[in-house]
């Protein structure tokens, strides 16, 4: 059964086909402090590193924020992945990887993309159909607070999903 399970997600991603939207950038500065550098299970389900950036709201289509997920605070924010657990983990980040040298303001440059997604997928009565969403994709690099190179952070968020006859996917 694993095997099966496994087969039918492979092939579903071969039947993925993207198509770039749009490629963008926005240079803004980002204050890099206790509340807005933190580690956070809000729409993780464990808990990553992450940065708010409040000049990401009015520039994104979507909402990048986990207000839905219960962040009270609700600006929009960006990841660098697993947090350590606690000081014995040799894997994962922590705040200190960012603030090891203190509160400070940095200029940094985020990159987007907005990318089409079509996936060959069944609809709910069996039937072969295209399925089609919108990504909006963040990457950024902020300065290790000991100056030893960056941290990368990330984002997806998407959305305007919809469902077509399978000749959709198929187009070239």
């Amino acid at each position: 059964m694993k095997k099966i399970l496994l087969l039918a997600l492979v092939s579903t991603n071969l039947m993925a086909t993207e198509r770039l939207l749009l490629s963008d950038s926005k240079f803004t500065d980002i204050e890099l402090t206790e509340s807005s550098v933190r580690c956070s299970d809000k729409g993780y389900g464990t808990g990553e590193l992450k940065i708010n950036i409040k000049s990401l709201d009015g520039w994104t289509i979507f909402d990048h924020s986990n207000i839905k997920a219960g962040d009270l605070l609700g600006e929009p924010c960006m990841t660098a992945g697993i947090c350590k657990r606690s000081e014995n983990d040799k894997t994962g980040l922590t705040i200190g990887d960012i603030l090891s040298s203190g509160n400070r303001t940095e200029n940094i440059k985020i990159n987007r993309q907005l990318v089409e997604v079509k996936e060959i997928g069944k609809d709910e009565s069996g039937s072969d159909v295209c399925f089609r969403h919108v990504q909006e994709r963040l990457q950024t690099a902020v300065v290790r607070g000991d100056g030893a190179g960056k941290i990368k952070f990330t984002h997806v968020r998407y959305g305007i999903e919809e469902t077509f006859p399978l000749s959709v996917c198929q187009r070239k």
